[in-house]
């Protein structure tokens, strides 16, 4: 299955902004998942959000509440260190 061109917009942009998280940064992969989950949800409700405030509050009680469940933890987890290492 292709990706459609809107998709490898988005892939190539989540890779970019997860190329420049600090390889040192101990918050590394959460923050990787934060710049998945904010770029998906941009593309699926609009561009216009980056631009709200409220919007990147919301990403984040919506992550502390995704990391609240055991499984979807670990799975975010997973999904981080995927994200990190296809970093281009």
């Amino acid at each position: 299955m292709s990706q459609s061109s809107e998709e490898r917009d988005i892939a190539n942009l989540v890779a970019q902004r997860v190329s420049i998280i600090d390889p040192e940064d101990p918050q590394r992969e959460r923050k990787a998942f934060k710049v998945f989950l904010e770029s998906v949800l941009i593309s699926e409700l609009g561009d216009e959000l980056a631009n709200d405030p409220a919007f990147y509050i919301m990403v984040e009680e919506v992550q502390q509440q995704m990391e609240a469940d055991p499984e979807l933890a670990l799975s975010m987890q997973q999904a981080s260190r995927i994200l990190l290492n296809n970093k281009k």
